[in-house]
């Protein structure tokens, strides 16, 4: 099972655009609708998507958001549309071109750390086989990034295996 929800680093203060801001009006409230849309979109169980939204309500009413800007913005997006947010159904709105696909199928990136171990699983071919009866619109990629070892992490540099003369100057 593939469960995805919404990370927040914890030292967001999820300073939105204050309500008091001299901003034009669509500036205030549309991106309302485009994060709860990006919940939506990232999180795979309604529950998980349904407590950001709560948790986003409460940040904005922090910003001086009232709840007759923010409630009608948060009624455009529903989670039954998600398909159609993540482009995999076409909607009303969605033109040829609107979303970087190779061929048919967009590209879904699994960034993983590298390391000895990992070296030998066979994520890409799992992640394919579930993909392909899950979802036949979605191509997974396996993105390798570099995993800090232990002399890294602590900061430590060795002394190379043969000191380092300055040059001599002539």
């Amino acid at each position: 099972l593939l469960d995805t929800k919404v990370y927040v680093k914890p030292l967001n203060a999820h300073l939105y655009i204050p309500y008091s801001s001299f901003h034009p009006r669509s500036a205030l409230t549309g991106f309302i609708s485009g994060e709860a849309r990006r919940y939506i979109c990232l999180c795979s169980n309604p529950f998980d998507a349904l407590e950001q939204s709560r948790l986003f309500v409460q940040h904005l009413q922090a910003r001086g958001y009232p709840l007759s800007v923010i409630i009608p913005q948060l009624c455009k997006v529903q989670y039954n549309r998600r398909l159609e947010y993540l482009k995999l159904e076409p909607g009303p709105d969605s033109g040829s071109g609107s979303v970087p696909v190779l061929g048919q199928r967009r590209l879904v990136p699994f960034i993983l750390p590298y390391t000895p171990a990992t070296q030998s699983w066979s994520v890409q071919s799992a992640l394919v086989s579930h993909f392909g009866t899950l979802t036949p619109h979605l191509r997974p990629m396996v993105v390798w990034k570099n995993w800090k070892n232990m002399q890294q992490t602590l900061g430590i540099h060795w002394p190379r295996s043969r000191p380092q003369h300055p040059p001599v100057a002539t």
